[in-house]
């Protein structure tokens, strides 16, 4: 099997082994890359060297990929290119295109099955316009000394061709067009044979811009469309067309069937579907086991009873119980940020709330090896646009991880303020064991943790640390590290863009959310608790009526129903997969007899998931196992005029 060369010019390390690593894990292909990591080295190696395709960084230095790609084409260098960058920008992707680009790729979405992709369609786009300028030049010749020559040449039939005036009538095609449309050779010149009126109705605007590109330009940015064939079925295909040469008015075209690809990417999008239903599944079943240990756990902390022996085997359950779901949802984030489809829900955002309340959660762990915890928040703006959830997890792994490596008695340090530019830099340094020099430019990377001996002592997966990287980038922002090696700590850094902050009226939270007030219910609060699984069931009631609530029960939609008909409550908490339906069916039946405040709870929390409970009338989507803790404020957000029991 040949192999493609790819010529990489980026000057990021990162860059050049995501890009090598992707290249790897494409199957049934070989690739040959080379990286040129600087503007110069590129076009020395594109002059010097043949490539099958060049990716080319958007930001190179003092220069721009754009600058490249005009440099390298205006030097007669025909290469495909593919032009990459940090973020999407609608303008950057036009300009790529004006300037020769055959793609354009945000570097945060791509995965391997989008860039091999991209390189296949940037070769056949390459292929198919070097074929229009050799083509275009032998057919012309053709054409002036002799129809049979011409014949000759398009009945090669390893590609449709066809010769048409620009009204649309074909005056000549060869074998391979007519066998891909359909018709006879005596059809030729006919109504129905006529490549834009076969175009299928929703193509009929590309095929009227290619026209324009045509008569402006001499020839046409090959672009795919669907021909209606003669039996009435369709035939998507790659179209590319020229004005001959001293023609105003005839047109040479090469059609290209894409049936085959199509198949192929038919047949990869069902598995890819089929892979995430899988770890829907997957996901749920992992997740409901847990839900009745994490909730047991918080019933045996609440009994005063219990001797200290005990309450340090209930901690140890909790914590492992905790880092089995994380690693559960580490593996679920890293394959939506994979497919690019891990979506954000945007809201304005007080970080140096949010970093108050990850300190919170991380106490315990950073008490418990007696680290010294220095908080130096200097920035005068710390409001952010983003998805405070994405954002919470964010800090969490990096304080997380700042526990984790630092050996008892340490420090940690969390420092902010804004930059020149205005934008929020959170810092979050440790006297932990360090990075060592050669695993720094790795170490965002997934499954890496800094060395094989970090991760038989520490363990976890690695990809914390990938997953907090994509985060921040999807927020417009960048992290990075620096260590001076083994033993002498770590500091990481995040800088965000920030947006105007607003005035805070004393007792509540930005947003105008109340702040927490102590004290007993106001009312006693009436809770449906709609879940199958016996042990959830049990031990979530037990944890409610604790807290004063009288919970009402039921395993399934029916029996939910029938309780809801015979009593009246304040607030549902169904989980979302029941044995005669789902949860969501259950609120949409609610929510036509009146108004019903809900919390989801379940094993399925992929984004999809997610989105569908909110849209049926959810307020809340938990992901089991459920932390009693994160149900309780949920209930308060849903129901700010009760005040929880503390």
């Amino acid at each position: 099997m040949a192999e493609i060369r790819v010529l990489l010019v980026d000057d990021d390390d990162d860059d050049y082994l995501i890009a090598r690593d992707l290249l790897a894990e494409i199957a049934g292909e070989r690739y040959d890359l080379h990286w040129a990591s600087s503007y110069t080295l590129g076009l020395e190696l594109l002059a010097r060297e043949e490539f099958d395709v060049c990716l080319l960084d958007y930001h190179l230095g003092e220069h721009t990929g754009l600058d490249l790609l005009g440099e390298a084409i205006s030097g007669g260098i025909r290469v495909p290119f593919i032009l990459m960058t940090g973020q999407g920008d609608r303008e950057v992707d036009i300009q790529a295109m004006e300037a020769g680009a055959a793609d354009y790729l945000i570097k945060g979405q791509i995965s391997a099955a989008i860039l091999e992709r991209s390189i296949r369609y940037a070769i056949q786009q390459h292929r198919m316009i070097e074929a229009l300028r050799s083509g275009e030049e032998r057919l012309s010749d053709a054409l002036r000394r002799s129809e049979s020559r011409f014949r000759r040449l398009s009945d090669a039939n390893m590609i449709g061709i066809i010769v048409a005036n620009v009204y649309g009538r074909i005056t000549e095609a060869n074998d391979a067009f007519l066998g891909m449309v359909g018709y006879g050779r005596d059809e030729i010149g006919g109504e129905d044979l006529q490549w834009n009126a076969m175009t299928v109705p929703a193509y009929r605007d590309a095929d009227a811009v290619a026209l324009r590109e045509i008569l402006a330009n001499g020839a046409c940015r090959p672009f795919e469309k669907e021909y209606v064939r003669k039996d009435g079925s369709s035939v998507p295909v790659l179209f590319g067309g020229a004005l001959l040469e001293g023609s105003n008015d005839t047109i040479v075209a090469f059609v290209l069937d894409l049936s085959a690809q199509k198949r192929i990417e038919h047949e990869l999008q069902e598995a890819n579907r089929a892979k995430d239903h899988f770890l829907a599944v997957l996901s749920h079943e992992l997740r409901t086991p847990l839900t009745p240990v994490l909730s047991l756990v918080q019933v045996l902390v609440e009994d005063d009873t219990l001797p200290d022996i005990l309450r340090e085997y209930i901690d140890i359950i909790r914590r492992n119980v905790e880092l089995e779901a994380r690693l559960i949802d580490d593996l679920l984030d890293l394959t939506r940020v994979m497919q690019g489809k891990l979506s954000l829900h945007l809201t304005r955002i007080d970080t140096e709330q949010l970093v108050d309340q990850v300190m919170e959660i991380c106490r315990t762990d950073i008490d418990e090896k007696k680290i010294a915890v220095t908080i130096d928040w200097r920035a005068a703006n710390g409001s952010v646009r983003g998805d405070s959830a994405r954002l919470h997890q964010v800090f969490w792994n990096l304080l997380k991880n700042a526990a984790k490596f630092t050996p008892s008695g340490g420090a940690i340090t969390i420092r902010s303020y804004n930059d020149d530019r205005g934008r929020l830099r959170i810092e979050v340094a440790d006297t932990g064991i360090g990075i060592e020099p050669e695993m720094l430019p790795k170490i965002f990377n997934a499954f890496e943790q800094g060395g094989r001996g970090v991760t038989q002592r520490f363990g976890g997966l690695g990809l914390g640390l990938a997953i907090t990287r994509s985060l921040v980038e999807l927020h417009g922002g960048s992290i990075g590290v620096v260590s001076a090696g083994r033993d002498q700590g770590s500091t990481f850094n995040v800088t965000l863009p920030t947006i105007e902050p607003v005035a805070v009226a004393d007792g509540e939270r930005p947003g105008g959310e109340s702040r927490d007030t102590a004290g007993e219910p106001c009312t006693t609060y009436r809770i449906l608790l709609v879940e199958d699984h016996t042990d959830s069931r049990t031990t979530i009631t037990r944890l409610l009526e604790n807290r004063g609530y009288e919970v009402l029960t039921a395993t399934n939609i029916a029996a939910a129903l029938q309780v809801a008909s015979d009593t009246d409550f304040d607030l549902l908490i169904s989980d979302i997969g029941l044995p005669d339906g789902s949860g969501m069916d259950l609120m949409r039946a609610l929510r036509e007899r009146g108004q019903v405040r809900g919390i989801a709870i379940s094993g399925f929390g992929m984004e999809e998931n997610i989105r569908q409970s909110i849209e049926a009338g959810f307020s809340e989507h938990l992901t089991k196992p459920i932390v009693f803790q994160h149900l309780l404020e949920a209930i308060r957000r849903i129901c700010p005029e009760h005040v929880l029991k503390a």
